[in-house]
């Protein structure tokens, strides 16, 4: 911070106020399909909207409840995904703020044979979780992984940049990291649990599907979810 202190005496026109948008209501579940004639393969996309960014807060703490779900390659819905089925190279999610708003999100890239099983097992994951929760040996293996993953975080100079950045963009003190430490070491499985009921509902998801319109629509349709034509501009 000392080495960039003369920024605070930097004279310039002021920033223009930002107006955030209005976001319009997200309505029931559809599968929004975007044609890619003759694609070998679909993007498959689960999302739905969250809170804006904090680091400490219920994000965070549900940032952590997602870790065993689809945030890590040993994650449920990777090892369904990829290792089990080998419908996909990787399959992730995560959950994910700005300043205004959030996202929820889990993805996969499948083969296009693949694309419906693949969103009838994310389903199942979704609700798995949301239902039943996280096992205590999940629960351990979140602690001891995602404070290893910390310890690597700050090695860079674009690391150390990046920290800084997030600091001043939402006017954090160093101590949040600890913070956030403490709450990895000491959040209950209860609590990860009860933030997996509200996050992954797979009903409160839409669902994104880029491939072959003309195969894979009475495929989809067959889901009984509502599907919905996406015309991409540019």
């Amino acid at each position: 911070m000392n080495a960039i202190s003369a920024l605070d005496s930097w004279q310039g026109p002021d920033v223009p106020a930002f107006v955030p948008p209005t976001l319009l209501p997200e309505g029931k579940q559809a599968i929004w399909l975007v044609n890619k004639p003759s694609a070998p393969q679909s993007v498959v996309r689960f999302v739905r909207r969250a809170l804006p960014y904090d680091a400490t807060g219920e994000m965070f703490k549900a940032s952590l409840s997602n870790f065993n779900l689809a945030g890590n390659f040993n994650s449920r819905l990777n090892q369904n995904l990829r290792e089990d089925k080998g419908y996909t190279y990787g399959a992730s999610g995560y959950i994910g703020g700005g300043k205004n708003s959030g996202i929820a999100m889990f993805q996969a890239q499948v083969r296009a044979n693949a694309t419906v099983p693949s969103i009838e097992e994310t389903l199942k994951e979704l609700k798995k979780a949301s239902t039943d929760g996280f096992t205590d040996k999940e629960v351990a293996f979140m602690r001891q992984a995602v404070g290893q993953q910390e310890a690597l975080k700050y090695e860079t100079p674009s690391n150390k940049a990046g920290l800084i950045a997030t600091m001043q963009d939402f006017k954090l003190t160093p101590a949040y990291l600890d913070k956030q430490n403490r709450i990895i070491k000491t959040i209950t499985r209860s609590e990860l649990n009860s933030l997996a009921s509200k996050w992954f509902n797979p009903n409160d998801y839409q669902i994104i599907v880029v491939g072959d319109a003309k195969s894979l629509k009475p495929q989809l349709e067959k889901l009984g979810i509502p599907v919905k034509m996406l015309k991409v501009e540019g």
